[in-house]
């Protein structure tokens, strides 16, 4: 009766339902543990994100979008999967793409940059949406990162980038 963990994505609801609509079917998502909204968007049910966070396996069997990834803990570690997906969307000439979500601490990781340095390296169709709260858990970015925007990480790995601001709505 109990969910070991839940994390709360107030505030990150723009972002997830306008990637979720923005990837097609056959794309493939590896997301953190906030996208909601993307996994909602592509057909997963309530039911079975309540089953993944209670600790039952059965909730990442998707019926509407089995290729898609269940929610991924470990900070970073799903980056250098949604790279090797990529790759082998590339070496079968599919038109898919592997999206990977990471917050604005997990791009501090090495398993971040190992990813999108191979992701540049090999020009793979690779997505990667940094969902920056301004916290890597209980540091501030400022004390996480030299780089003046997120968005200059993925440049010094040869691949574009690009930085958009969603301001949340103070009106409530």
């Amino acid at each position: 009766g109990k969910l070991g963990t839940y994390p709360a994505c107030i505030g990150h609801e723009a972002v997830h339902v306008g990637v979720g609509a923005a990837l097609r079917p056959e794309d493939v998502v590896f997301p953190v543990y906030r996208e909601i909204g993307t996994k909602f968007w592509r057909g997963v049910e309530m039911k079975d994100v309540l089953l993944y966070w209670g600790g039952d396996e059965r909730g990442t069997q998707y019926v509407n979008s089995p290729q898609d990834f269940p929610f991924c803990v470990p900070i970073a570690s799903q980056m250098p999967q949604a790279a090797g997906a990529a790759l082998a969307f590339k070496l079968r000439g599919q038109r898919r793409c592997a999206l990977g979500y990471i917050g604005d601490g997990g791009t501090s990781q090495g398993a971040f940059y190992e990813a999108i340095n191979f992701a540049g390296a090999r020009a793979l169709p690779l997505i990667t949406i940094i969902v920056n709260n301004q916290w890597a858990i209980s540091a501030p970015l400022s004390t996480q990162t030299a780089a003046a925007t997120l968005a200059q990480k993925a440049i010094a790995a040869g691949i574009p980038g690009a930085q958009f601001v969603v301001i949340p709505d103070s009106g409530h």
